[in-house]
């Protein structure tokens, strides 16, 4: 393990924090409120420090140990394996890998997502003893696979030992877990952010467009795109944040994964507060219709776009009925891409035609 990573989870397993404000550490103890600026002498030694307890107290302990004529320790290296250090939905997230083909892998996944190396401490790591990625890193495993471990995956957040991944969410993020738990409503929907600043979801059942919706609007009206799948609403909120991650594209006849960033320039990496529903529905023939709803049209679309991140079923509930309350929705029926791509334009403020 680099010198990192082992300082990642030696923080973590005592339940501390560290940031570096400028060219400083702060390493923060929330249980004894505890703040201390160290240098990266003894933050070092933070790595191989052999007292558990109160940060006060490990760094007391560090100092006797210098003053005795020791030097204060530093992390070493030990073993092997890669840390590829990730922002997923404003929590830091180390996923330690034995194997450089899954780090890779997951890197391309979230290609989007990179965090600076020592720009903070972890809240989570993730450790991924597979050769590859499997897709159940990134996706929920069927319902009747919950309490059984995902094979060589493991997780540890503050202050808790490591321990396989028992959930049916995906680990890489654990939403089953601290600290996203009980956080997030779920849809099954893309979201982009235009110039003016509002957002707007776009939802639909699989293949109906939401991902070449998004893309297309950041080409043609210059938005970000904060997510293309899976939208995460703060539970009895409107705001969703930005999870941005590989998207399937048609090439060759066939749908491929490609990281975002390869076909995307304009990312949004900020949450964003809704203003506006787009639900798209495939039909028969015809141009594209766009069709206003009312409020509990809205409601029974946005449930038939639920999908399971780890809040309680009320807090989702009443999520979605925020929703439906605050947001203007309509549902475009199309059956070919170009016309509700020109209808979408148009929902957002911009009627030229695609050209």
């Amino acid at each position: 393990m680099d010198e990192a990573g082992e300082l990642d989870k030696v923080v973590v397993d005592h339940g501390w924090r560290y940031t570096w404000l400028g060219n400083d550490p702060y390493v923060f103890d929330e249980r004894t409120e505890y703040l201390a600026r160290i240098s990266p002498i003894v933050l070092g030694g933070l790595g191989t420090a052999t007292s558990a307890g109160p940060l006060g107290e490990v760094l007391r302990n560090l100092a006797e140990t210098a003053s005795d004529g020791g030097e204060a320790a530093t992390a070493e290296a030990a073993g092997d394996g890669v840390t590829v250090r990730l922002r997923l939905l404003g929590v830091r997230v180390n996923v330690r890998c034995a194997y450089q083909e899954c780090a890779d892998e997951i890197a391309a996944f979230y290609s989007a997502s990179h965090v600076p190396e020592q720009a903070s401490s972890p809240e989570v790591i993730v450790w991924c003893e597979t050769r590859g990625a499997g897709r159940y890193l990134f996706r929920s495993r069927p319902d009747d696979h919950a309490g059984t471990p995902l094979d060589g995956v493991s997780v540890q957040t503050l202050r808790s030992p490591v321990q396989p991944w028992t959930s049916s969410l995906p680990p890489i993020p654990p939403l089953g877990s601290w600290p996203f738990k009980d956080r997030f409503a779920a849809l099954h929907a893309a979201a982009v952010r235009l110039a003016s600043g509002e957002c707007i979801l776009i939802a639909g059942d699989r293949g109906s467009g939401k991902t070449t919706a998004a893309l297309a609007l950041a080409e043609r009206l210059k938005a970000n795109v904060l997510c293309d799948e899976t939208a995460f609403v703060h539970c009895r909120t409107n705001v969703v944040e930005s999870f941005p991650h590989a998207v399937g594209v048609w090439r060759d006849g066939r749908k491929v994964r490609v990281p975002i960033t390869d076909v995307c320039s304009r990312i949004g990496t900020e949450p964003a507060s809704i203003s506006r529903l787009v639900f798209l529905r495939r039909s028969a023939g015809g141009r594209a219709r766009v069709s206003r709803l009312t409020k509990p049209q809205t409601l029974r679309f946005l449930l038939d776009q639920h999908r399971d991140s780890g809040a309680s079923i009320g807090d989702a509930m009443q999520t979605m009925l925020n929703l439906a309350e605050r947001c203007d929705a309509s549902v475009v029926d199309y059956s070919v891409t170009t016309d509700f791509i020109d209808a979408l334009c148009e929902l957002a403020g911009d009627p030229r035609p695609n050209t």
